[in-house]
């Protein structure tokens, strides 16, 4: 099993993290974080490979650890809006 997952920082929407566990988009079988094979990472989101244990599905689910907008999530674009958020920039 890969444990990359585990590494790193990521923010984290547990609503969003719920909703994706709830069960196999194939099957319906609730999900478990520990069973977790895979990341891709986008900026502080990403994506979680998560594999259905139902012997007769074995779906590979993208469970996603936050919300997002076609291909932009919303962890990265607030984080850059604050990153140049005239509040926040010491030049201004």
């Amino acid at each position: 099993m890969d444990n990359q997952w585990r590494s790193g920082r990521r923010i984290v929407e547990l609503g969003v993290l719920a909703d994706g566990l709830a069960g196999c988009k194939k099957c319906g079988l609730p999900l478990h974080l520990h069973h977790t094979t895979g990341i891709i990472n986008y900026g502080v989101s990403a994506l979680l490979k998560i594999p259905c244990l139902n012997t007769s599905c074995n779906h590979i689910n993208n469970v996603p650890t936050g919300k997002k907008h076609n291909r932009v999530w919303d962890a990265n674009s607030k984080l850059v809006a604050g990153k140049y958020s005239r509040y926040s920039n010491p030049l201004f």
